[in-house]
Order: C-alpha cells, then structure tokens, then sequence
C-alpha cells in the first residue's frame, strides 16, 4: 500500500509536463508538495494526509481562475497515475 511518506518520496522532485517542481515541506498531519507552470503565474500545491491526496491552485493572477483549476485537473490526473503505475509495479 502507497503510504503518505512512499508517495511523498514517488513525487519529490518530478516534473509533469504541465507544471515544474518547486519544493516540498512536512507537515504535522503528512506532506506539501509544490509545483508551478512553466510562465511561473500559477502554483500548485499537493497535501498527502494519510490517505487522502488534495490538489488546489495556491496561487494565480485574477482572472485566471478557470486555467488554474485545468491544470490543477491535469497535475491531479498525472499524479494518480504516476503513483498507480508505481503501485503496480512494486505489486508484480
């Protein structure tokens, strides 16, 4: 099973085509991790909190709410099949 310490560890440091890594820190409850667009206008921000996994726009200029949350949508997407492929390949 994906724990929030195996998934912070499978993200730390990838970049996804559409956002570029920009840190991570612990929290008391699991892990924050931080991506932003390539133009450096939107950030990202990825909690793991025992099983859950959040992602939200943290940070975007006015009116481009509507692209943040597509590329909130697309780094969601990216993640969860980066960690499913990663799942299935420590299962085989």
């Amino acid at each position: 099973d994906l724990t929030p310490d195996s998934a912070a560890a499978i993200l730390r440091g990838r970049w996804f085509a559409c956002a570029r890594w920009l840190g991570s820190s612990m929290t008391k409850d699991g892990y924050d991790l931080k991506w932003i667009t390539e133009d450096g206008e939107i950030q990202l921000l990825v909690s793991i909190k025992g099983d859950t996994l959040e992602v939200s726009a943290s940070s975007f200029p006015p009116n481009e709410e509507e692209r943040a949350r597509e590329i909130a949508i697309n780094l969601y997407e990216k993640i969860i099949n980066a960690l499913h492929r990663r799942k299935r390949h420590f299962a085989s």
